[in-house]
């Protein structure tokens, strides 16, 4: 029998479903043990006279000054979810650290929104010590 698909993969950075008045960011991951991350985000009802939200994947060496990655954001509206992914060898060599941000477009005071980075293609299995949910 072959790995799980839960064995090759390692769920972390989540922002648990909410409803947000600011721009908000996940947690970063550090991809020195991967080589790939995908970021899924979910937008639900948005609040105010804007139409949408703003997600994008930012790269850091330290994990506090971040930069935005170049074509890796996406526009959502209301009830929309996306993907971003990214491979490790897309970032500068100094830059180890990924985060997803979720920024409110102009005129939007709210919005119920969720997100996971979702981290694979480790370099040694199984990456699962990463996880940050439970199995069952």
């Amino acid at each position: 029998m072959g790995n799980r698909i839960r064995d090759e993969i390692a769920f972390t950075a989540i922002v648990n479903p909410q409803n947000i008045s600011a721009s908000t960011n996940s947690a970063s991951v550090q991809l020195t043990q991967a080589r790939r991350v995908l970021a899924f985000v979910q937008v639900g009802a948005l609040t105010g006279t804007g139409t949408d939200v703003t997600v994008r994947l930012q790269r850091s060496a330290d994990g506090t000054n971040w930069s935005n990655i170049t074509n890796k954001a996406v526009t959502l509206n209301a009830n929309q979810q996306a993907a971003i992914e990214l491979d490790a060898a897309e970032l500068p060599d100094a830059d180890s650290y990924v985060r997803y941000r979720i920024e409110l477009g102009a005129g939007v005071t709210g919005a119920q929104v969720a997100g996971v980075l979702i981290v694979g293609d480790a370099r040694y299995l199984p990456p699962q010590s990463a996880n940050t949910v439970n199995f069952a």
